[in-house]
């Protein structure tokens, strides 16, 4: 697909007053195919880098995507989310281990000083790397407090949200 929204994504004062006042922002790899886009999204992160949590979607589509944009978006960001089939493509890309969703999360967590990086894994559930340690969410549900039901079912973009708010400033 061509010419989509996100394509022309504009610098504009009001993205200029929200990122003054912003708490987190997600951005991922697919917004920042264009040059303009990209451009802006890499105005917005400066802006609000001082005081708010950088959450990275990676999406993999097709050959919307490059090395270098990936490298860029991973060094700025906190957060990292990525799926199953993403995160050993990235692994790869960046000279990881490619030996298991634990060890290149904790590459990149490690590599790249993250506070987290979420994977989502579809029906099989979610791994978590918080710093080096790595778990189920059926095990580190009880740390955040919610219903294993509950975070089942939030969706991929909501359940981002929901781990970038736990590492709000």
């Amino acid at each position: 697909m061509e010419d989509i929204a996100w394509d022309f994504i504009a610098w504009t004062p009001e993205w200029e007053a929200l990122a003054e006042k912003t708490d987190a922002v997600c951005f991922s790899s697919l917004a920042q195919r264009s040059a303009s886009s990209h451009l802006t999204i890499h105005k917005l992160l400066a802006a609000a880098r001082a005081k708010a949590t950088l959450v990275f979607d990676v999406n993999l589509r097709q050959l919307f995507f490059s090395q270098e944009v990936l490298e860029e978006s991973i060094t700025l960001a906190d957060v990292v989310k990525l799926n199953h089939e993403e995160l050993p493509r990235v692994a790869q890309l960046f000279g990881a281990p490619v030996s298991g969703e634990v060890v290149c999360a904790q590459w990149l967590c490690r590599n790249y000083d993250l506070k987290l990086v979420c994977g989502t894994r579809g029906a099989k559930g979610t791994c978590w790397s918080v710093r080096m340690l790595c778990t189920k969410l059926r095990a580190f549900r009880q740390l955040l407090r919610i219903p294993w039901e509950r975070a089942m079912r939030l969706r991929p973009d909501s359940f981002t949200i929901f781990c970038a708010g736990r590492h709000l400033p």
